[in-house]
Parts: structure tokens; C-alpha cells; sequence
């Protein structure tokens, strides 16, 4: 059985126009108040926050322990 890994990304507060928007993999996805999104271990990610405003984000990061 293999566990989860990778960065769980939650964004706490930000813009509601011109949402910070994660980049995973290359693909823009767009984040509101609330969202999570998972990037998978081994991906290449980062975020842009497209604002003036601040973004607060918790980013969790997930290593697959199922493994021993």
C-alpha cells in the first residue's frame, strides 16, 4: 500500500480577482479563499500571487511514510 507524498497547498485568504494562482507542472491552476490543491511528489511547483494584496498560504508538505 503506498501513502500520500507530495506539498498540499491551502490558501487562508487573497485577492477574489486575480487569485494567487499555483503553477504545477506548467499548468496555471487559479486559487480562491478556501482551495486546496496537491502537487505531487516530484513535481516542479511554485505559486504567484498576481495581487497588491498579501496571500497567506500553508503549505504542507506530505511524505510517503507507508514504505518500512
Amino acid at each position: 500500500m503506498s501513502g500520500l507524498a507530495g506539498c498540499l497547498l491551502f490558501l487562508m485568504n487573497g485577492g477574489m480577482v486575480d487569485d494567487p494562482t499555483v503553477i504545477d507542472n506548467g499548468e496555471a491552476v487559479d486559487l480562491k479563499p478556501g482551495d486546496m490543491h496537491l502537487c505531487a511528489n516530484g513535481s516542479k511547483h511554485s505559486i504567484e500571487n498576481r495581487t497588491d494584496r498579501d496571500a497567506v498560504v500553508i503549505a504542507l508538505i506530505l511524505n510517503d511514510l507507508a514504505e518500512g
